[in-house]
């Protein structure tokens, strides 16, 4: 026995000694990283059973919902400036436009005059532009102006029972921003000019203020 034992203390270190087990070490803690979205404050989201949900507003929707709710062949027909005010697609007022037909195209800008307002009046020169730009490709310049003089009254038609479908003033506010556009051709711009000065006097009794209009036909 004590033999063994002085057997035991020399190999100690050998691969025969049993050693104690180490103490298990608890995982260490991973330190947290900071949020990307830290500093926000998120807004609870209803579950889709809940009656909140309907209220909900989507971005943008409003809008885009305004503008699906238009008739655009009815609003050719008819323009009215309820629906005017709903419109964000002037293209798609040209599209329900016989552009070949410069009298239709400038009749409608005539009832388009009648219906217009302050408030819609950039929506206007909007659809204005969209239309005479294509018209003006698709048809004879000098007939397409021929129209529109007649639409605004400086010219007579040669149809005995033609009656002007325009307000006179507010024609005259979408022709002066029509005339200053790239697609206007210039020489269509100078005739139209021409007879707005030829009429100067008659047009100042009929506008109260028509001094800028007067400059954007260069007179």
């Amino acid at each position: 026995k004590q033999w063994y034992q002085r057997r035991v203390a020399i190999t100690a270190g050998g691969a025969g000694v049993a050693t104690p087990p180490l103490p298990e070490k608890s995982p260490a803690k991973e330190e947290s990283k900071p949020s990307l979205f830290a500093g926000f404050s998120f807004g609870s989201v209803p579950k889709a059973d809940s009656p909140s949900l309907g209220s909900v507003q989507t971005f943008g929707a409003s809008s885009a919902g305004a503008d699906a709710t238009v008739d655009y062949p009815k609003f050719v027909a008819e323009p009215s400036e309820s629906v005017l005010e709903k419109i964000t697609k002037p293209e798609s007022v040209t599209e329900a436009v016989d552009c070949t037909n410069p009298g239709t195209v400038a009749s409608f800008v005539g009832k388009l005059s009648r219906v217009m307002s302050n408030k819609t009046s950039n929506t206007s020169n909007e659809i204005v532009d969209s239309l005479l730009s294509t018209s003006f490709a698709q048809n004879s310049h000098g007939i397409l102006t021929n129209e529109l003089l007649v639409t605004m009254g400086l010219i007579k038609s040669e149809k005995k029972d033609f009656k002007p479908e325009s307000d006179v003033e507010n024609m005259l506010r979408l022709m002066a921003h029509a005339v200053g556009q790239e697609y206007f051709p210039p020489s269509s711009a100078k005739i139209i000019s021409a007879f707005v000065k030829k009429d100067k006097d008659v047009l100042s009794n009929k506008i109260s203020d028509c001094t800028e209009l007067f400059k954007s036909f260069q007179i």
